[in-house]
């Protein structure tokens, strides 16, 4: 469930100065539900693993701007909550109950500009200073940003971009695989030894690129490279640790090209990306594997025809597939305790590659717009998602079967929509 409102707030002293405020609130719960009766003496409907996030984003700035240059000074100040409930079943555990509450703040202040004083140039300047309140190493962050552009002709720009930057990936609790169809990290902000800390990734970025445009077309094209520096996840973890937990910097390189064409009735947009993603896992014995996330090449083709109040779209995406570790054999054996362990021996980590991804969606839309309405208008729209029915595979994992006797070894797919419809109606006013 995802809930949340905000509130904007302005107010203009002069022709050059203006003072605006937002506050944001939203509301995240998460909840999976176990059915599989592993154990007949418990009931399967308290078997569940819950994650509650709230956060209150507060933000005030203050502008001042002429006609060569725009100054901004503005602070910030979020505030979230994690609550955690884990009812979980675990072999040679029997059944356990987790309950954590935390609470944490960040304050920030930040001062930006914009200069137009060469003709053709414009610079975008910029540094941020961060303060957690709860932060296992460096609470205090300075994040300088620079963007450049230059206007060389009416047809041809070139641009730069560096900047640091930081985010809590996720306040996830525990149990924190990598949501690999959503492409986000999932990184957990505890330690058993210290459960009062938000773990913070710091980013770079830098990117070169440029645009040319003639008539009806325009082309683009980037270089960038970022770095996510400390990384902690225990998706890289295959075994029965007492710390699951492992260090990374995530090294992606990348070119992304696009074209586009518009006139009255066609508008096309294709674009090509190739990505390279290298993880250096800072273990006892470090080593470098490529990315659950690494999809070396990307395509899209997106077309839309339009004739009077019609409009047909098309889109054609294609990626390549992603890495995972396949396992190989289910290892047996006791420890102090006399207790029977399993644990799933890999050929290698992150060594095997899913089927490459693509598929094809088509809409269909009509506009319904009286002149009376004026500005608003109807639309109507059906939607095919997956138009050939391709099987598609997003992520591939082994896991323990324990509703199995004896035990087993087993593989999941989680699979892309297969094809699907939808109808829609929005009114524009």
């Amino acid at each position: 469930n995802n809930a949340g409102a905000s509130a904007v707030l302005s107010h203009r002293f002069t022709d050059h100065l203006k003072l605006s405020a937002n506050v944001t609130s939203s509301f995240y719960n998460n909840t999976y539900h176990f059915y599989e009766n592993i154990n007949t003496e418990n009931s399967s409907r308290d078997r569940y693993i819950n994650n509650k996030v709230d956060q209150y984003q507060t933000n005030v700035q203050l502008t001042y701007a002429k006609e060569k240059y725009k100054i901004n000074i503005g602070a910030q100040h979020e505030y979230w909550g994690v609550a955690f409930a884990d009812t979980t079943f675990t072999p040679g555990a029997g059944l356990y109950q987790t309950v954590l509450n935390n609470k944490s703040n960040e304050q920030s202040a930040f001062i930006t500009g914009v200069w137009r004083w060469v003709p053709g140039l414009t610079l975008e300047t910029g540094m941020r200073y961060s303060d957690f309140a709860y932060s296992l190493v460096d609470r205090k962050f300075y994040e300088p940003r620079l963007h450049a552009s230059y206007r060389w002709s009416d047809h041809f720009t070139t641009h730069i971009h560096y900047g640091k930057y930081h985010q809590n990936l996720n306040r996830r609790l525990f149990s924190n695989p990598l949501e690999t169809e959503k492409g986000t990290w999932f990184v957990s902000d505890e330690r058993p030894e210290a459960p009062n800390f938000i773990w913070v990734v710091q980013n770079r970025q830098s990117s070169i690129g440029l645009v040319y445009q003639l008539g009806n077309w325009k082309f683009t094209s980037d270089f960038y490279r970022k770095r996510a520096e400390n990384i902690w996840t225990s998706a890289l973890d295959f075994s029965n640790t007492e710390d699951p937990f492992a260090f990374a910097d995530l090294e992606v390189k990348g070119m992304e090209l696009s074209g586009l064409y518009q006139n009255r009735w066609l508008r096309l947009l294709w674009t090509y990306e190739l990505v390279d993603e290298d993880m250096f896992v800072k273990a006892i014995d470090p080593f470098t594997v490529k990315s659950p996330f690494t999809q070396r090449h990307k395509i899209s083709l997106l077309q839309n025809f339009y004739v009077d109040q019609w409009e047909i779209s098309t889109r054609w995406k294609y990626s390549s597939g992603r890495y995972f570790s396949e396992g190989d054999f289910l290892e047996t054996f006791t420890n102090e305790e006399q207790e029977e362990i399993y644990q799933i021996n890999y050929n290698g980590l992150l060594g095997s590659k899913i089927q490459d991804f693509h598929t094809l969606d088509l809409s269909l839309s009509y506009k319904l717009k009286p002149k009376a309405w004026k500005k608003a208008f109807l639309k109507f729209s059906v939607h095919c998602f997956n138009v050939y029915n391709r099987e598609n595979i997003v992520k591939r994992q082994f896991f323990i079967d324990y509703t199995k006797t004896p035990f087993e070894m087993s593989v999941y797919d989680r699979k892309a929509i297969p094809r699907a419809y939808n109808i829609s109606v929005a009114f524009t006013y």
